[in-house]
C-alpha cells in the first residue's frame, strides 16, 4: 500500500457504519460494468477530453485495463498490487495531460451511474443497501486517493524537473556568455599587442627608412664622387697615354741617337736628362691617381 496514501485512507474508512460488503457489490455491479465503461467512454469521446485519446484501438484497451482495475477494487481485500495500479494510472493520466478537474469528475460520473444501480437492487434492504453503497464509496475513493496523490507527485517530480532544465539552460547560457565575454577580452588584448608591436614596428620602419634616406643621400653623394673621380681618371688616363706616347717616341729618339751618335756624349746625356724627366712625369701621375685610375691607364695603355 502507498504510504503516502494510508492514512488518508484509514481516516475515510473510519467513518464506515459497519463491515464493508464487497460481495454485494461485485454482485450488482461486475455484470454492469461493459455496459457502463461503453457509457462512458461514449460520453467522453462527446467532450472536450475526446483529444486526449488517439482512436478505437485506444479506447478497447482502455475499456479492457479499466474492467480488469475495477474488479480488483471490488475484491474481498484492497490489496498492494491494486493500490500499485492505481497509483501508475494517476502517473499516467498526469504525464498524457490530463486535467486534474477532469479525473475528479470521472469518479464522479461513474458513482452517479452506480448509486441507482445499487439502490434499484435493495430497495426494501436498507441496511445491506448502506453496506454496498459505503463499500462502493470507500472503494473508488481510495483508488482516487492514491492515483491522485500519485498524480501530485508527477506534477511535482515534472515541474521540478522543467525548473532543472530551465537552470540548466540558463546556466549553460551563462557559461556561453561569459566564454563568449572571455574569447572578446582575449581578442582584445591581441589586439592591443598587435597594436603596440605594429607601432614598435612603425619606430622601427620610420628608423629603417630615416636610415634608407641617409644610404641613397650618401650613395648619391659617393656617386657624384666616383663620377668626379671617374672624370679625373680618365683625364688622368689621357694624360698617361700621351706621356706614355711621348716616352715612346723620346725612347725611338734616344735610340737613333745612340745608334747614330755614339760619340756624341753631351746629346747621350741631354737624352738621358729628357728620359728622367719623363719618368718623373709618370711617377707624378701614378702618385695622382688611384688604383682604379691606374688599372684604367693599364688597361688603356694595353689598348694602346
Amino acid at each position: 500500500m502507498n504510504n503516502d496514501s494510508t492514512e488518508a485512507i484509514a481516516f475515510m474508512n473510519s467513518a464506515l457504519p459497519g463491515p464493508e460488503n464487497p460481495a454485494n457489490l461485485r454482485q450488482n455491479v461486475i455484470d454492469e460494468l461493459p455496459a457502463l465503461l461503453g457509457d462512458f467512454y461514449d460520453t467522453l469521446l462527446k467532450s472536450p477530453a475526446a483529444e486526449m485519446f488517439a482512436g478505437d484501438k485506444d479506447i478497447d484497451r482502455l475499456k479492457t485495463a479499466q474492467a480488469k482495475h475495477w474488479t480488483g477494487l471490488f475484491a474481498d481485500d484492497l490489496d498492494a498490487e491494486t493500490l500499485g495500479n492505481s497509483k501508475h494510472i494517476g502517473e499516467i493520466h498526469q504525464q498524457a495531460g490530463l486535467p486534474s478537474g477532469w479525473y475528479l469528475a470521472a469518479y464522479g460520473w461513474v458513482l452517479i451511474k452506480l448509486i441507482p444501480l445499487i439502490t434499484s437492487q435493495y430497495r426494501f434492504r436498507r441496511a445491506e443497501q448502506d453496506a454496498v453503497l459505503c463499500t462502493l464509496v470507500g472503494r473508488l475513493f481510495s483508488d482516487m486517493v492514491t492515483s491522485i496523490n500519485a498524480y501530485e507527485k508527477s506534477s511535482v517530480k515534472q515541474a521540478v524537473q522543467e525548473i532543472k532544465n530551465t537552470n540548466t539552460n540558463n546556466l549553460e547560457g551563462i557559461a556561453g556568455s561569459i566564454i563568449d565575454v572571455n574569447n572578446m577580452i582575449l581578442k582584445l588584448a591581441f589586439l592591443q599587442k598587435n597594436s603596440r608591436d605594429v607601432a614598435g614596428n612603425s619606430q622601427t620602419i620610420s628608423s629603417a627608412s630615416t636610415e634608407l634616406v641617409s644610404s641613397v643621400e650618401e650613395i648619391a653623394r659617393n656617386s657624384q664622387t666616383v663620377s668626379s673621380e671617374s672624370d679625373q681618371a680618365n683625364e688622368s688616363v689621357s694624360n698617361g697615354r700621351a706621356a706614355l706616347e711621348q716616352m715612346t717616341t723620346t725612347i725611338g729618339k734616344i735610340s737613333d741617337t745612340v745608334d747614330q751618335t755614339s760619340e756624341n756624349v753631351n746629346s747621350l746625356a741631354e737624352a738621358s736628362d729628357q728620359i728622367g724627366q719623363i719618368l718623373t712625369v709618370i711617377e707624378d701621375i701614378a702618385d695622382q691617381t688611384n688604383l682604379l685610375a691606374l688599372n684604367a691607364t693599364i688597361e688603356a695603355a694595353r689598348a694602346g
